[in-house]
């Protein structure tokens, strides 16, 4: 197979495919199969519930897979998880979990807790808030 980029000067060539002037090959405008269908299959399973449906809004709120929610519904059912900021067992394994996600956030970005804090907000306007209250904006006047 010798797929060019269109914009190169040179049709993509695709062995099989019959390469018109109009036809997505030639225009370079394909898909290619990144899933063997093993994969496709276990992904398909992930999402069942969608059943014919395509959803595409993952900016607004994506899907959680199947798997996701067996763990998360395990979690729940082994553990009490209350107000981190309360001083009572429950909380301290609500603290300690939170704790460990920090811990692994830091470790996916190669840093640690030395050089960077990770905060939890309850969503995006609420944290665009605290980094707008970060910057003392009109020299310090805070109106």
């Amino acid at each position: 197979m010798d797929v060019r980029n269109k914009n190169e000067g040179a049709k993509g060539r695709v062995e099989g495919v019959e390469n018109d002037e109009t036809s997505p090959e030639s225009t370079g405008l394909f898909y290619m199969e990144i899933l063997n269908q093993d994969e496709l299959k276990k992904l398909k399973a992930e999402f069942s519930r969608l059943k014919n449906s395509c959803y595409l809004d993952h900016a607004g709120a994506s899907l959680y897979a199947e798997s996701q929610i067996a763990s998360h519904f395990s979690e729940l059912q082994t553990n009490i998880y209350s107000n981190p900021h309360s001083r009572n067992p429950s909380s301290t394994i609500t603290t300690d979990a939170i704790d460990f996600v920090r811990h692994k956030i830091l470790a996916h970005f190669g840093t640690t807790a030395d050089e960077y804090t990770v905060i939890f907000t309850s969503g995006a306007t609420s944290a665009l808030k605290i980094v707008a209250e970060s910057f003392e904006f009109n020299g310090g006047n805070p109106h």
